[in-house]
Formats: structure tokens, sequence, C-alpha cells
């Protein structure tokens, strides 16, 4: 979600994509139930903005916060949303299924 949205903390962030106008697969995964994760279709890309010396934010050039993505996908419904966080699903990025999302079997995939 690089829409600058604000969140509450402590905030699934399968949640707040949801709010963002962004639906985030899921099998598992009720608000008002534990999230276990077990599931992984709500896998994303997330990271955090990289931090300069000064330990505040790099900016890019187009004046938005440069973000270090994980090297892995995270599950979205364990994942409470943070202060600068940035959020790819296969919608937001703009293509099609994402690679790594091949190993979920297919009767769980929404695609």
């Amino acid at each position: 979600m690089a829409c600058g949205i604000s969140f509450q903390k402590a905030r699934a962030l399968i949640e707040a994509c949801e709010q963002a106008g962004s639906y985030v697969p899921r099998y598992c995964y009720h608000k008002k139930l534990s999230s276990p994760g077990n599931c992984r279709m709500c896998l994303i890309e997330m990271g955090f903005p990289r931090l300069g010396p000064d330990r505040k934010p790099e900016l890019g050039p187009d004046n938005k916060p440069i973000i270090n993505w994980m090297p892995r996908p995270q599950i979205s419904c364990a994942q409470d949303v943070a202060e600068g966080m940035g959020v790819q699903d296969q919608f937001s990025a703009g293509e099609g299924m994402p690679a790594w999302r091949n190993g979920i079997p297919a009767h769980q995939s929404s695609a």
C-alpha cells in the first residue's frame, strides 16, 4: 500500500489492506478468531523504510521513502500494522499471481 493511509496500531495487516481497498485472499483468517496463519493464502510483500545515518527515512526521486523489502513473503493475518510499513500484494504490485504463490494448493487459491 503505497497510498499513505493511517491505521490504528495493533490492527491486523490483512484488515488494513482491505480498508485501503486491496483485498488479500484468505482461507483460515477471521477477525474474531486467533490467526494461526496455517493456510498461507494471505502472503504479501512487506518492508520498512531505509534509514539514513540520521535515522530518518531516505527518500527516492519521487520524494517517497525507499522501502527495504523483506526477502520472503509474510503472512498478513498475523502481522500488525507498523509505522512506515510498505506493503504489496499481487493486485497492488500490478502483476498477476506472484511466483511465490505457486506453492499454494489450487483448491485454496482464489486467483
